[in-house]
């Protein structure tokens, strides 16, 4: 085994494991620089999944999840790599912890890989979230050295509007992340205005779009189809006859953010951490619904939205 030293959104990471059971795209956040790493994991081998007193309290088709002696262990049943995890956040440090992938030795390398991968997203979501950080699903664009996330139900079309972005305007705009946003409020130490960052990630989805570089959070998009009605107290801020860009009132705004979050919500604590994220995000940067047919129109009217800031 070998040890690995990563440094993600400010979080160290130091990863115990064999080459081959390190996902790629960890490499780009190497680091040889680490005193004390916030979360240390060890990638080992099986030997027999623990049974568990207290029922789960998360329960899924991908995974369960138990937390017994101030320990979540995860189970695995539909992960091909690993069998199952265990998380012991930190005592003193809450954002910090210690953790165990255990994995199946008759896994391929890649599935080993893949499944250590996404266990650790789930672990560090936990660190993020103590550190005042909350994950979204969306995929993100960069224009104007911002980034602005374009968040939706799966289906909805967040990437093709990403990539139309990029088709109709490809001296400006660029691809940021395929599948995720790690996004945080600040205060600018020079203005002292209130405003917001997004993370760099590795985590992409299977878009393998990704970058390392924290920037400058321009806004937040929420995604609609046309063909959903309208909210009754929306306000118009722009529209083509086709595509329409709007928002709502402040309630109704943070609503829509907390239901893109997908950051942890397995105690009372945590759902009110991030509800109360998503009403602090809106005061700090625009948050704006869009209502988008599926063509490269949407993509010169959000254009002209950020324009107009």
């Amino acid at each position: 085994m070998n040890t690995y030293n990563f440094r993600i959104a400010d979080i160290g990471l130091m990863v115990e494991a064999n080459e081959s059971h390190i996902a790629t795209e960890l490499l780009d956040f190497c680091t040889d620089q680490m005193e004390r790493p916030g979360l240390s994991v060890r990638i080992v081998p099986t030997s027999g999944i623990p049974e568990l007193k207290d029922s789960p309290i998360l329960h899924n088709d991908y995974m369960l999840m138990y937390f017994e002696d101030e320990r979540y262990t995860i189970k695995y049943p539909g992960e091909p790599g690993i069998d199952f995890a265990e998380f012991t956040p930190g005592e003193n440090s809450p954002d910090t912890g210690s953790a165990y992938i255990y994995y199946d030795p008759s896994a391929t390398d890649s599935e080993i890989a893949h499944g250590a991968f996404m266990a650790l997203r789930l672990m560090l979501s936990y660190c993020y979230q103590k550190q005042g950080k909350f994950m979204m699903h969306a995929a993100s664009f960069i224009y104007k050295e911002k980034v602005w996330p374009v968040s939706a139900k799966s289906g909805t079309g967040k990437s093709t509007l990403v990539r139309h972005m990029k088709e109709a305007f490809p001296n400006e705009a660029a691809d940021y992340n395929g599948d995720l946003a790690l996004i945080s409020k600040n205060v600018d130490p020079d203005s002292g205005r209130s405003g917001a960052k997004i993370h760099g990630i590795p985590w992409n989805g299977t878009s393998g779009i990704f970058s390392s570089a924290d920037m400058t959070l321009g806004g937040i998009i929420i995604l609609h189809r046309t063909d959903r009605p309208l909210p009754a107290h929306a306000v118009t801020m722009g529209t083509d006859g086709t595509n329409m860009v709007y928002t709502l009132p402040d309630d109704e705004q943070a609503l829509s953010v907390l239901q893109r979050l997908i950051s942890p919500s397995w105690h009372d604590w945590q759902l009110i951490d991030n509800k109360c994220f998503a009403e602090d995000i809106i005061s700090a940067i625009p948050v704006w619904q869009l209502a988008a047919a599926d063509d490269i129109s949407a993509a010169v009217l959000v254009k002209k939205a950020i324009d107009t800031l």
